[in-house]
């Protein structure tokens, strides 16, 4: 299988990875579907997918070409429903309060990468939100109040958002680089898809 990732511009993707491909989504958008390759996976790593955006397109014709885009405009949508991330939440609360047990904080930021975080200790909660949420680079914002007559506050996940390319700090390129290796290489992430 081929795989694309389209960027708004490509020069923001560091990482050259053999079998992938780097295009604009213009050029994406704009170029009759060359070679008409069904199964081709487009990786959508715009830096917005709202309605009307580059982004929110390349998804939108990525799926009417029968490719396969992730993410899909279906996961866009799901991205910014707040009773999708409640149950999300709810669904995976052992595995969030097992994983950010040890932090003494009240705000706690994830960010994942072809669903794998640099901390190993977080890769099981990444695969299940990447399991959900199907887009190489997120970012996902957990919250639990402090203080207060409650001895052990609960984390709760507040949202999650796709990020761009060019928002990857430069220190996480080569993490980056060797994840996106792994998973172009056929070693997926394994969390079951919840159903």
């Amino acid at each position: 299988m081929k795989h694309l990732l389209v960027l708004d511009d490509p020069n923001e993707w560091p990482v050259q990875i053999e079998g992938v491909e780097v295009c604009s989504a213009k050029s994406y958008l704009t170029t009759e579907d060359p070679g008409k390759k069904r199964g081709l996976r487009v990786y959508n790593l715009c830096k917005s997918y709202r309605y009307q955006t580059l982004g929110y397109y390349v998804s939108l014709l990525a799926g009417a070409r029968g490719h396969r885009p992730i993410p899909s405009v279906s996961t866009i949508q799901e991205l910014k429903s707040k009773p999708i991330l409640k149950t999300v939440s709810d669904e995976l609360d052992q595995l969030i309060q097992k994983s950010l047990h040890d932090l003494k904080t009240s705000d706690f930021t994830l960010s994942i990468y072809f669903g794998h975080n640099l901390a190993k200790k977080y890769d099981r909660l990444c695969a299940h939100l990447y399991s959900v949420f199907q887009a190489p680079l997120l970012r996902a914002y957990f919250h639990r109040e402090l203080g207060g007559e409650i001895q052990d506050p609960k984390w709760r996940l507040i949202s999650v958002k796709p990020i761009s390319g060019i928002e990857i700090p430069p220190e996480h390129y080569p993490f980056v680089q060797d994840f996106a290796k792994n998973y172009f290489a056929g070693k997926k992430i394994c969390a079951k898809k919840r159903a």
